[in-house]
């Protein structure tokens, strides 16, 4: 039998962003810029809790998608980054990281 505490955790997980956003997300391969920032997203979310929301932009390439995140308020300083999307596979590759 599972305690109370359990259960409250499991009903917080399903009710997060992130399950949301892996539900979501669609499977390879990776075939629009939504798509790309939907699991750039995902990354980013399981990556660290913020107190600011960020902004994605995704730039296609031929096999990959670039997609460079950030705050979006212009009064954060740093917490940006680029990853790159695999289209085939959906892999997330981080590449660099601002501060």
């Amino acid at each position: 039998m599972m305690s109370a505490h359990r259960i409250i955790a499991l009903i917080a997980l399903a009710s997060s962003s992130t399950f949301a956003a892996a539900t979501a997300c669609p499977a390879p391969p990776i075939v629009t810029s939504d798509a790309a920032i939907c699991l750039a997203e995902l990354h980013t979310a399981t990556a660290a809790s913020r107190t600011y929301t960020l902004k994605y932009q995704a730039e296609e390439h031929n096999d990959y998608w670039f997609v460079v995140y950030g705050p979006k308020e212009s009064n954060v300083r740093g917490g940006g980054g680029k990853l790159r999307i695999d289209k085939a596979t959906g892999q997330v590759t981080f590449v660099e990281m601002y501060r």
